[in-house]
């Protein structure tokens, strides 16, 4: 069954309001709402389930909202006890991502009562500062930004390489940047005509740099780390950048290496500012 997104967000937002949680809508949902805004054609990787990052400032803050789901008839417990994040509303499959006061020092989140359900959720609060007020029908919500939902998807995919979903999201945002960010033209044309010059004025790869330069920006010190070493480990880039690209394509390996000029453009505009202060 599949709920209409605003019913969801109306649904669930009630319970999150009254308990002061603040939210935004993360993963597959998220490239699919910043797609239909962007009026592009939205990625072949269907979803169905709503992700939703919760910023939280206890575990007891997730035990009131699980009371109230469990007195909520539009809302379903997971019989699957391993899953600490998911429900059903209304039958449609949500996910829910705590952060904030229940995070460690490294970034992650261990479950009670055992703590062997371990999650990294750095980045998470960055990008709910930075998210994006969409409408969806009369209803507005935050959504992350594409930058962001880049830069969380580049961690959730290290952690497991083996969710392929990640990469599509991933090649999916970077391959239509330009057309998501109408703005990212004149940026190029008005501030960083070096950048330009740097890829040659191939602009797709002038808009990565764009995009990492505004990670740079939004993301927290710890997450830009832990992405450049992901993305500067030749062996993960290279994986990264096979998993992008589909089996069946023609030419796959001109494909695959065209992924890795994608993520080179990335990585030169994290590192751009910092470089401009190096180098003055």
């Amino acid at each position: 069954m599949n709920t209409d997104l605003e019913d969801i967000v109306n649904g669930l937002g009630k319970h999150f309001k009254s308990l002061d949680v603040d939210f935004f809508i993360v993963g597959a949902k998220a490239r699919d709402i910043i797609s239909k805004e962007s009026g592009l054609e939205l990625s072949r990787r269907k979803t169905s389930d709503v992700d939703f990052g919760l910023f939280v400032d206890s575990w007891d803050t997730l035990d009131a909202m699980r009371e109230l789901f469990r007195n909520d008839e539009n809302i379903e417990l997971n019989p699957d006890k391993k899953n600490k994040v998911r429900y059903y509303y209304k039958g449609t499959p949500f996910d829910l991502v705590p952060f904030g006061g229940i995070e460690d020092a490294d970034g992650k989140v261990s479950w009670p009562p055992c703590y062997d359900t371990i999650m990294t959720v750095i980045g998470y609060e960055e990008a709910l500062k930075s998210a994006k007020v969409i409408a969806i029908g009369d209803t507005e919500v935050k959504v992350v930004t594409p930058e962001m939902l880049v830069a969380l998807k580049i961690v959730s995919w290290d952690e497991n390489p083996a969710r392929d979903r990640d990469a599509q999201d991933i090649n999916y945002i970077m391959e239509n940047y330009e057309n998501i960010d109408a703005d990212v033209e004149n940026c190029l044309f008005d501030h960083y005509l070096d950048i330009l010059d740097r890829f040659e004025h191939d602009h797709h790869l002038s808009s990565l740099a764009i995009m990492g330069i505004r990670i740079a920006r939004f993301a927290s010190e710890e997450h830009i780390d832990l992405i450049k070493n992901v993305l500067n480990d030749s062996d993960q880039r290279e994986k990264l950048a096979r998993k992008m690209v589909s089996f069946n394509v023609v030419e796959r390996e001109t494909q695959v290496e065209r992924r890795s000029s994608w993520v080179d453009a990335l990585i030169y505009g994290m590192n751009y500012e910092r470089d401009q202060i190096i180098y003055r």
